[in-house]
């Protein structure tokens, strides 16, 4: 049997279950690194991305990603859905299984088991969030999806399940309250909440921080927007404009606050796609058709 090697991307829910397989499977994996540092969704195809030594495997695997490598392999192989090469990009959402990088995966290394187990299926219909909140996603439970994600959310932030609820409906309440200010963008025929000016999200923290934003004082961190009375966790702004269908176009800043990058969330399509072909991004990302979108000024 052909010896083979997998080059993981960028960290994720995905990402996290596939080392999971890798490991169960005795897989062999490595994850793509930029100067030292595991690569971020723009590092991830960049050809100065660290060189990786696959010297001795047939087949090399690049799961969103592609870097450079040293070795003579026999074959080279794209998972993912980030890239018009990649399997997965351009699939429906309806297909949201084999279309996914876990999906993917899975057919790779499990063998003799066709039917994947659940948790792993609802970790990949996260590739499609916006559309398995709409029922989308065949066999994919909205409610039990979120459900789901509160749970890991609670499990990775260290916080209740109660608590990641609350931050939704406070997220879901602040997108309610923008659209009634009239920050709505109206790209390629879809209504877009518009965030780029007036907002802006904390390195330190991740939470989208208002322009008139009033802060206390922090007693055990440094960042103080931790304490600000408008200040909400980015992760649950999106969220929550996946779970409410409401797109959002957001911009931050990347590399230390060198560059700026600009990203849309929950898009029917029509959005994500106008910001990709008409917006003279660089390193763009993503699937329009999976309403996520995102590149680099």
């Amino acid at each position: 049997m052909p010896k083979r090697i997998f080059i993981i991307g960028s960290k994720d829910m995905s990402m996290d279950s596939a080392e999971l397989l890798f490991k169960l499977t005795g897989s062999d994996f490595t994850r793509a690194t930029y100067k030292g540092k595991r690569v971020h969704s723009r590092d991830a195809y960049n050809m100065k991305a660290d060189t990786v030594d696959t010297t001795g495997y047939d087949d090399v695997i690049f799961i969103e990603c592609n870097v450079p490598i040293i070795g003579d392999p026999t074959n080279i192989i794209n998972i993912g859905h980030q890239k018009r090469w990649e399997y997965g990009y351009g699939k429906p959402p309806e297909e949201f299984w084999g279309a996914s990088s876990l999906g993917q995966i899975w057919d790779m290394v499990v063998r003799g088991e066709s039917t994947p187990k659940s948790r792993y299926k609802y970790v990949a219909s996260s590739e499609y969030l916006s559309w398995a909140y709409k029922n989308r996603c065949t066999g994919i439970r909205p409610d039990f999806l979120f459900e789901r994600r509160v749970r890991t959310k609670a499990a990775y932030r260290k916080k209740t399940e109660n608590f990641i609820k609350d931050d939704i409906d406070r997220a879901s309440k602040v997108l309610d309250n923008i659209i009634k200010m009239g920050n709505i963008l109206h790209m390629n025929g879809e209504d877009v909440i518009d965030l780029r000016d007036g907002f802006e999200i904390c390195n330190k923290c991740r939470r989208i921080i208002f322009s008139d934003s009033v802060v206390y004082p922090p007693e055990d961190s440094s960042c103080l927007h931790l304490k600000s009375i408008k200040a909400y966790d980015f992760s649950e702004l999106l969220e929550a404009s996946a779970k409410n269908g409401i797109p959002i176009l957001l911009t931050k800043l990347d590399k230390g606050g060198c560059e700026t990058k600009f990203f849309i969330s929950a898009s029917d399509g029509r959005g994500a796609h106008e910001l990709m072909h008409k917006w003279n991004l660089k390193d763009i990302y993503g699937d329009p058709g999976r309403g996520m979108v995102g590149g680099y000024v």
